[in-house]
């Protein structure tokens, strides 16, 4: 790093070189990452150029002079530097110049952030859609990740921000004040501290994959609203590739966005309520018929949270329903309003305290999970047998909720119930299909307590078929086929009657499965090749140990036969790159010191990154998985798995219903090695992996050159796009023997896991 050190006190403004000697060595070798990367990018970005244009050859064009600490600093970082015109490295020399140097005076950064929001938005790649190759050097993000206790974090200002430093147990507060646009990966917005000073604020793995360009406008601005304020835990201080110092942010779950009451008022008439929870809801239903679930389900999100009416009937619905000892009824519909309900609003603790009086209450009179699940199934049905007529006027939802809410102060419960019920039918059936359309993301996410909460909380405000058909098909992929029969028995549709005899399928292969001496061969391969798309997890006669020099593993708690089945996951989260995405897009890439992921594995990281911001139940599985690095305790197969013990009752596995202690914190670079060490992926013989797949159980099966079991990848559920993997044995295997499997190739065992042989 010599060179590099030389390049920033030859090139660089002397005041960064000031702070540069002030500066601890992690700091130090930050800022040196930092400077060659940016070279290293606008180099090969004139590189790429010369070679599509084809207008300069290197036979006629000056190389740069290899003794040049810039030149030295590149090829100390691996790259080819015998093709590097003198006319690039001038290029980047010049940028040296004013490389990290800030504007003297806010005016000039406010002048310089809105000249560049102009020139996005009127740039072809903006406005087509389109996202470039975009390399990030994760020396130069944060590496430790963050409590995100606030309570316990002091405030600071832009004037106290280290450059290149992670400023532990601190927050920077500002109000949003640039219009915030999505450049390549993630969001950019400009904040504004209480003294007056402008910072830059980048955000990585912050919108959706897929969404870009103009796509991405409308997202941004629900999550980032202009006048809002802004909290950063922890921020990393740096300088990015254009030369402009920011605070980077990787994890988005290291950031609080309040909405002030001015941005929360700026229309709130029934009838502008009502059109702007349409019109969110059809950019819902537009980013869904792309196939761009996580972005649809922020949408849907965002749309159910404009519309305060439909939560505080559900809410208050609850309270009269309590007084009428109804308790299963009044706990459906708190957990109702609380899916909906923006975890910042007054309604919110209310709504838990009702909440948690009738869970006290149901867990007291039922003496299982699964019996209280099913008796709550049974108050959802009773209450759609009530359900008003649909002719309800619609404009009336407001007139009805202050009916009901007379008859309540007169302790006249019953007619508050159905008075409650005719706003909801009157006020909530946008709500009602945004729910409804928000469980069917989940389905397509694997983010089942989301399907759950979501299709209950539909049915709470109306009859709908699909809702019944998506919470049937949530719990069937949890293994719950009992439960699964019994929602689906909810309503009568063909969908629904078609739906029934799938579920009865999985739960034929169950059977044999826990008993597989009472099926032939032939019937289990038959099985194989046919597996219902409904069969959720299952675990056979294996349990975890530590494995002697191998960490923890596998092994059989009985003999088994060949042949027989150990094993079937389902993927809690995957992503698909196939050949249409690779032609129609250039891919998001990124560079690490000693390699460049693919883009399946590139597309994964940036999923899981959202969905570990707010989905709890994920963020236990990753923690509980190798990152290669750190010892983990042995964990139950069944605490890797999906299953629905896992959710609140009748709640997504959000962060904000589970109890703090109980969410671990990731850095991202943590979660980018327990993927890089967990996940499997599938080429068809391509050069790029299509996909990549997370099987947290499977996972823990070592490698062997000579394994004893195989995997057996299962036909794609057709209407989901999820797919199973089943495990079986190749030979006869004692008990207590571990169980193994062959990884891949043994060049690719031995590079990626360090394991020979």
């Amino acid at each position: 790093m010599k060179a590099a050190e030389e390049a920033l006190r030859q090139y660089c403004d002397p005041s960064l070189v000031r702070e540069y000697d002030e500066m601890t060595n992690k700091q130090k070798t930050n800022i040196r990452e930092a400077l060659v990367t940016m070279c290293r990018s606008q180099v090969m970005h004139h590189f790429m150029q010369q070679k599509q244009q084809s207008t300069v050859s290197t036979s006629s064009s000056k190389l740069a002079n290899p003794q040049c600490p810039l030149v030295r600093s590149m090829k100390e970082h691996g790259m080819r530097t015998d093709e590097i015109l003198e006319d690039y490295v001038q290029f980047s020399r010049d940028c040296l110049g004013n490389w990290g140097v800030q504007p003297p005076f806010p005016m000039q950064q406010m002048m310089l952030y809105q000249q560049m929001v102009k020139m996005q938005k009127e740039s072809d790649r903006y406005r087509l859609r389109q996202q470039s190759l975009y390399d990030t050097n994760q020396a130069v993000a944060k590496t430790q990740a963050t409590s995100c206790d606030w309570t316990s974090l002091r405030p600071i200002l832009v004037q106290d921000l280290k450059l290149f430093g992670e400023h532990p147990g601190c927050y920077l507060e500002g109000t949003i004040v640039g219009e915030a646009i999505q450049p390549m990966v993630g969001g950019i917005t400009l904040v504004q501290d209480r003294n007056g000073q402008l910072l830059l604020v980048c955000f990585y793995n912050f919108l959706p994959d897929g969404v870009r360009g103009i796509d991405a406008e409308p997202l941004l601005q629900q999550k980032l609203p202009m006048g809002a304020t802004l909290r950063i835990a922890e921020p990393f201080y740096k300088i990015f590739g254009d030369g402009r110092r920011g605070i980077r942010v990787d994890n988005p779950g290291e950031i609080k966005v309040l909405n002030n009451k001015n941005v929360r008022s700026q229309s709130s008439t029934a009838e502008s309520v009502q059109r702007k929870c349409s019109e969110i809801k059809q950019q819902g239903n537009d980013f869904f018929a792309q196939e761009k679930y996580y972005a649809a389900m922020e949408a849907y999100l965002s749309g159910i949270r404009c519309h305060e009416l439909v939560p505080s009937l559900l809410s208050n619905r609850s309270q009269a329903l309590i007084y009428l000892k109804r308790y299963g009824e009044a706990f459906c519909d708190a957990a109702a309003a609380l899916v909906i309900l923006d975890p910042q609003s007054k309604l919110w603790k209310k709504t838990w305290v009702r909440y948690d009086v009738c869970l006290a209450k149901l867990q007291n009179d039922h003496e299982s999970f699964r019996i209280l699940f099913r008796y709550l199934v049974e108050c959802i049905e009773s209450s759609l047998a009530e359900s008003p007529n649909k002719s309800v006027d619609a404009s009336k939802g407001e007139e009805y909720k202050q009916a009901g809410n007379e008859a309540f102060k007169k302790q006249d419960y019953e007619e508050a119930n159905r008075l409650y019920s005719l706003a909801l039918s009157s006020a909530g059936e946008t709500v009602r299909a945004m729910l409804s359309n928000l469980s069917l993301c989940g389905l397509e996410t694997m983010a089942l307590g989301e399907t759950i909460a979501a299709s209950v909380a539909s049915l709470r405000i109306g009859v709908a078929e699909k809702s019944i058909y998506r919470l049937s098909t949530a719990l069937a992929f949890l293994g719950e086929h009992e439960l699964a029969l019994r929602a689906a028995s909810l309503g009568d549709g063909e969908n629904l009657a078609a739906l029934t005899e799938e579920i009865k399928q999985a739960q034929q292969f169950r059977n044999v499965f826990v008993e597989p001496s009472r099926a032939s061969t032939e019937a289990i391969a038959t099985l194989l090749h046919d597996t219902p798309p409904l069969l959720g997890n299952l675990i056979g006669p294996v349990e975890t140990f530590l494995s002697e020099g191998k960490g923890r593993g596998l092994r059989s708690t009985r003999a088994l036969d060949k042949g027989e089945i150990i094993c079937c996951e389902m993927s809690p989260i995957s992503t698909s790159c196939g050949i249409k995405d690779l032609k129609n897009e250039s891919m998001v890439m990124t560079m690490g010191k000693n390699e460049i992921n693919d883009a399946s594995q590139s597309k994964l990281y940036s999923s899981v990154a959202l969905r570990l911001q707010h989905d709890g139940v994920l963020n236990r599985i990753m923690n509980r998985l190798s990152d290669g690095k750190s010892e983990k305790p042995l964990v139950p197969l069944n605490d890797l798995m999906l299953n629905l013990e896992m959710f609140p009752l009748l709640l997504p596995g959000r962060i904000e219903f589970l109890p703090k202690e109980s969410i671990p914190k990731l850095s991202v670079e943590t979660m980018q090695n327990v993927l890089s060490t967990n996940t499997h992926g599938k080429n068809d013989g391509g050069s790029l992996t299509r996909t990549s797949e997370l099987f947290p159980a499977i996972s823990m099966i070592n490698h062997a050159s000579s394994p004893n079991c195989s995997f057996v990848p299962t036909k794609t559920n057709k209407k989901h796009a999820h797919q199973v993997v089943i495990i079986v044995t190749m030979r006869s295997i004692a008990k207590g023997e571990e169980l193994t499997m062959k990884y891949h190739t043994d060049e690719v065992v031995a590079r990626k896991w360090g394991i020979s042989g």
